[in-house]
């Protein structure tokens, strides 16, 4: 390895521990998510196979399945170790894992920027900055409780929808910055290429909200391969060796896509668009309704420079054009925009299928933000390789957009269903669980704990009666406590005036 491939690779290391770090900050001190309704507590205690399951409720949703209570199971542990409570464990670990698959997708990105396009360590670093604020300046238009690319409805969508958007929006990127001949699955080491097999495992059976952006990318770029290799003559064998990735991701995928319609949770909604004649088409239309509702949400800034952007990048490549360049452009824009297009209508009869308010959840339509967000990039870059001189600007425009994100009294919305300020809903449950705890230690078998009265007067969520024993039989499986105990809920007005609650009606 040569000097500057060394310099390199500790830039590369350095940018990744500072987007780590500042994000574990943002998620661990400045907005915390506890784990709080009972899918929270079900997923975190419940593991599953790691192979997709025909019969279950969400058969292919492999990765958030396996991955949530491996976290639980480690926040249990640190807390058995007097490292806190289990809830300020659990919250730390979180805030982890979620900042570790951000740095790698804006690493991803930065590392595209300099491999494919071949953008110079500060260009791609400042704009690896800006791709990250853009995912905060988006939905800056309110006073308070802002929604941001990283905001979720509570800690089990952060599992289930965020996270597996980032890994696949991860890799899409990866596959977009190696050479247009490479081997997908080459690694200089049999253990690197295992790795890589592992992490498309999960990818592909993660959340069909997710993978759609990684299958629709790949197939998007096998049927422009397949049309190229069919023009040269050259052997099927190679094209084959090259592609075969591409082909088994969109293979494998169509295969989570049907065991999904299979399954139990599809079952349900299988039922309802029986219901009456129309009942699809209305529901498409509160899908689409409720995407222009969230359209109508970003912020002005971000569409006047979403228009600035794609206007001045188009006036780059007309102007004055240079082949190599266009090329290496107009390569990566033949698979994102159509993979983008895809990914949203995709979405789109998705949501309508499922709920037609998913469209309005960043969480659920991450994919098809993230590529407009990419195309705005590398038109961004595109336009600075055409004036080199405009990189002496590029800190002036990271200091104005943090400006613009962090405004006086402006704050970003909290992940929890209570919809209460983070540290809030930690304490809420802190006092949750220690009820729990003291029951335990004082040698009691049965205990009735208080929660919060919620808007909902029949179920109280997300407090209902089915989250205790789960959390008894967790503190009772790592040490936490000592023997079995019987936990039962009672929705308290005290317990909302102690913490200041006051019930808010979702998409209220």
């Amino acid at each position: 390895m040569t000097r500057e491939e060394k310099k390199k690779r500790l830039a590369g290391a350095l940018f990744f521990l500072a987007v780590f770090f500042t994000m574990l900050a943002f998620f661990a001190v400045l907005h915390p998510i506890p784990i709080m309704d009972e899918d929270d507590v079900i997923y975190t205690v419940l593991s599953r196979k790691a192979i997709p399951i025909p019969s279950a409720w969400n058969p292919s949703r492999m990765m958030p399945e396996v991955l949530m209570p491996l976290c639980g199971n480690l926040a249990a542990l640190f807390a058995a170790f007097g490292l806190g409570s289990f809830i300020d464990c659990q919250v730390f670990v979180l805030a982890v894992m979620l900042s570790l698959f951000i740095a790698a997708y804006i690493c991803a990105f930065r590392r595209l920027l300099e491999k494919r396009f071949l953008a110079g360590s500060f260009r791609s670093g400042c704009l690896s900055i800006l791709f990250l604020l853009l995912h905060f300046l988006i939905f800056r238009t309110d006073y308070s409780r802002n929604l941001y690319m990283f905001h979720a409805y509570d800690a089990c969508c952060v599992f289930f929808y965020t996270m597996p958007a980032l890994l696949c929006c991860t890799l899409v990127m990866k596959f977009m910055a190696e050479p247009e001949q490479s081997i997908l699955l080459s690694g200089k080491t049999p253990f690197r290429s295992s790795l890589m097999l592992l992490t498309l495992y999960f990818a592909v059976f993660s959340n069909l909200f997710g993978s759609v952006i990684l299958a629709s990318y790949a197939a998007c770029r096998f049927l422009r391969d397949a049309r190229r290799w069919r023009k040269s003559g050259k052997n099927f064998r190679d094209f084959r060796k090259n592609d075969g990735v591409l082909f088994g991701i969109v293979l494998f995928w169509l295969l989570a896509v049907v065991l999904e319609a299979l399954g139990g949770r599809a079952g349900g909604t299988r039922s309802a668009a029986t219901t009456g004649r129309f009942a699809f088409s209305q529901k498409l239309g509160q899908a689409v309704s409720a995407m222009f509702q969230t359209m109508g949400k970003t912020c002005l800034f971000f569409q006047l420079l979403t228009v600035f952007l794609l206007l001045c990048g188009l006036a780059a490549v007309l102007i004055r054009p240079d082949q190599d360049e266009n090329k290496r452009l107009f390569g990566a824009m033949k698979a994102i925009c159509p993979a983008g297009l895809l990914t949203f209508l995709f979405l789109l009869f998705l949501s309508a299928a499922v709920s037609p308010d998913y469209m309005g959840r960043p969480e659920a339509v991450f994919p098809a933000v993230f590529a407009v967000f990419l195309i705005l990039l590398l038109a961004g870059n595109h336009i600075l390789r055409r004036v080199p001189a405009a990189d002496l600007a590029l800190p002036i425009a990271i200091v104005f957009t943090c400006t613009m994100i962090n405004t006086r009294f402006l704050t970003f919305a909290d992940s929890n269903p209570l919809f209460v300020d983070g540290h809030v809903a930690v304490a809420v449950e802190n006092e949750i669980y220690d009820q729990v705890i003291r029951a335990a230690e004082a040698g009691k078998t049965e205990v009735t704990v208080r929660v919060p009265r919620s808007w909902d007067p029949i179920a109280n969520w997300p407090h209902n009666g089915n989250i205790g024993n789960p959390i008894a039989q967790f503190f009772l499986k790592y040490g936490i406590v000592d023997h079995e105990i019987n936990v039962k809920t009672e929705p308290s007005d005290a317990f909302n005036e102690e913490f200041h609650i006051h019930p808010i009606i979702p998409g209220t």
